[in-house]
């Protein structure tokens, strides 16, 4: 046994304060009586009861000398090195996965549950004991380092919330073992409804503890709702939403759109026990907008959090067309026709491209019957019938009438193009430089080649625009917006925050193996919510009153 407070065991010193009062006889008073008779009777019966008032006086005596020293010894607050519960020390891991809000049938949540068994554990500390707390989320944290002080842990615990993102388990139990490594003995006792994206490491889980499991519940929620504008088609973008069920009898709810927080559609879900409903959404917008999926139920849903989604579609990025050389109208026109197009045109044909960019969008660069300076820098570009050589190829005399004989069909640039009817009265025959590609050949001269990928964009067509039908078809402003397109960032792929689908399904992974089981601490009573040093005290505090109250009325033997 040891004491908190080891000076108390000088206190132990006051037990001789009673026993000099004991020691100390009060000197009779003298006091005149009218007769001796009653005082003679009296002795007889005295001296018969002798021997059991000197017990008594000594019973009192160590009776009173014995709770001085529990008083001593409460003050020092007494505790035993292991009172049956081991180890004495603890890492506490709640998990803050969104599957934690879900209410079972009387209302009370995972999250609830865990709180409490957490608030009764940190209640029932033995004063050897410390606890550290440490949040399992994507990112896990330490919100209370070892500490033996429960105010101190209970108030950490007030800014811990569920999250929005199911938790990094691995990360968050080496986090523990980290934070529990040197101490002797100590543990980890994890807080959980087990709803895990994965399994961590068996090794970690070695000295987890299972308190707190959710038993599983019905539960409905969307698990996808993702945007994603066309590749192809500007300003097009693709809305896909999917709502999953794990229940017992079939789901009847409304799924609620939201454009700019204004409804434009409602659709009627329907799911069997265990099924998915899934849909698609089509529209065409270059703005930028804010959309919102709500699923609406008269049937009980335990997780609120997977009801709701909200993303963001950004608007199409707009691009510069810089035209260079030669007027044409056909070429200014197919660019033209283009969305979140800024075309301009430059006289100087040689001046730097890098000076007529316009900001942080992307530009390129049109060169006809031109070609650009010595110096110029990696752009995009577009050479149409260019006049000399240069880093695009040596030009080798002409063909006339060239007819197509082969075309990449798999390029990007001919997406949705189909040139094999194409009439051209001449081409200039040139030779590509190494590394470059040939989209479109004639039998004896290449018709379209280049470099267009993600180290260099830069495309030739060595023949003129008006000695073709080309800037007859249809195939030519596709083959503009397929150059404008493939300049433009990425297609944005926005995706709203959710819990996930193993998160909505609330299937607990089986940890039955891994995990030790142990018993939370039943709630104090209300007797037990005061230690029992503090009844110590109070009772010796309550005889000594009595004992010194009784004897100082006692006869004087």
């Amino acid at each position: 046994m040891g004491l908190m407070w080891p000076t108390a065991a000088l206190l132990m010193l006051l037990g001789l304060v009673p026993v000099a009062f004991y020691l100390f006889r009060q000197r009779p008073r003298v006091r005149p009586v009218p007769t001796l008779l009653f005082w003679r009777f009296g002795e007889k019966t005295q001296r018969r009861s002798r021997w059991w008032s000197e017990l008594r006086r000594w019973l009192s005596l160590l009776l009173q000398v014995a709770f001085v020293i529990l008083l001593c010894l409460a003050l020092g607050r007494p505790h035993l090195p292991s009172w049956g519960r081991e180890p004495g020390s603890y890492i506490l891991v709640l998990d803050t996965s969104p599957s934690m809000g879900a209410a079972d049938r009387e209302g009370v949540t995972a999250w609830e549950k865990a709180l409490d068994e957490i608030d009764r554990r940190v209640g029932r500390l033995r004063p050897d004991e410390q606890v550290g707390i440490v949040l399992a989320a994507p990112e896990p944290e330490v919100i209370q380092g070892w500490t033996g002080n429960p105010r101190r842990a209970r108030h950490a615990l007030t800014r811990a919330r569920p999250g929005p993102r199911p938790a990094d388990w691995t990360a968050t139990l080496e986090l523990a073992h980290n934070l529990r490594e040197g101490r002797d003995p100590s543990g980890i006792i994890v807080f959980s409804d087990y709803v895990w994206e994965g399994r961590p490491v068996e090794s970690l889980l070695a000295d987890g503890t299972h308190l707190s499991f959710h038993s599983a519940v019905e539960n409905a929620g969307i698990t996808r709702f993702t945007a994603r504008r066309s590749p192809a088609v500007p300003g097009d973008y693709l809305l896909q939403a999917t709502v999953a069920h794990r229940g017992k009898s079939p789901l009847e709810a409304e799924a609620l759109l939201y454009r700019d927080d204004v409804l434009i559609d409602v659709r009627e879900v329907r799911i069997e026990p265990g099924g998915d409903w899934d849909h698609l959404w089509r529209n065409a917008s270059f703005d930028g907008h804010d959309y919102r999926l709500v699923l609406e139920s008269d049937s009980p849903i335990a997780l609120d959090a997977d009801n709701e989604a909200a993303l963001a579609v950004p608007e199409l990025p707009s691009l510069s067309v810089v035209l260079r050389g030669d007027p044409d109208p056909f070429l200014e026109y197919a660019f033209r026709v283009q969305p979140r197009i800024d075309i301009r045109r430059d006289p100087l044909p040689d001046s730097d491209p890098a000076l007529s960019a316009n900001g942080d969008r992307p530009t390129l660069h049109v060169y006809h019957r031109t070609h650009p300076a010595e110096d110029f820098e990696d752009a995009p570009a577009l050479l149409v019938d260019p006049a000399g050589d240069g880093f695009w190829g040596v030009a080798d005399g002409t063909v006339e009438s060239p007819l197509v004989a082969d075309q990449d069909r798999e390029h990007r640039l001919l997406a949705h193009v189909d040139l094999g009817q194409l009439r051209l009265s001449r081409a200039t025959r040139f030779t590509p430089p190494e590394l470059s590609d040939v989209i479109l050949a004639a039998a004896d001269a290449p018709l379209m080649f280049g470099r267009w990928d993600e180290r260099a964009n830069w495309l030739v067509l060595p023949f003129p625009l008006d000695q073709s039908d080309l800037v007859l078809r249809a195939a030519f402003p596709i083959m503009a917006a397929n150059l404008i397109q493939s300049l433009r960032p990425s297609p944005e792929f926005s995706s709203a925050t959710l819990p996930g689908r193993t998160q909505t399904l609330l299937e607990p992974i089986d940890l039955a193996e891994s995990v030790s089981t142990a018993a939370a601490p039943r709630a104090p009573s209300r007797w037990e919510r005061y230690p029992l040093w503090w009844w110590v005290v109070l009772t010796a505090l309550l005889w000594l009153f009595v004992e010194g109250w009784t004897f100082s009325r006692r006869k004087t033997e």
